[in-house]
C-alpha cells in the first residue's frame, strides 16, 4: 500500500515553541530565540512539517494509508 500525506491545521507560534523545546537539543528555549530561527528549524524538517509557500504557515504532516 502506498502512504499518502496530508497536512493538519496551521500550528500556532506557541505550538511551534513547545514542539521546538521538546525536539531540539539546543540549550536555549524557543521563546528566547528569534522567530526566524524557529521557522528555519521547522522548514528544514520537510518530512515532518509542511511550510505553505505563500501563507508562510507551518503544518504537521500526517501520513495516512490508502
Amino acid at each position: 500500500m502506498k502512504n499518502k500525506k496530508r497536512i493538519g491545521a496551521a500550528l500556532t507560534w506557541d505550538d511551534l515553541a513547545d514542539t521546538y523545546d521538546r525536539e531540539s537539543s539546543g540549550s536555549r528555549r524557543a521563546r528566547t530565540l528569534p522567530m526566524d530561527r524557529i521557522f528555519s528549524y521547522f522548514e528544514r524538517k520537510k518530512n515532518e512539517y509542511y511550510v505553505h509557500p505563500t501563507e508562510g504557515t507551518i503544518h504537521k504532516i500526517k501520513e495516512i494509508e490508502k
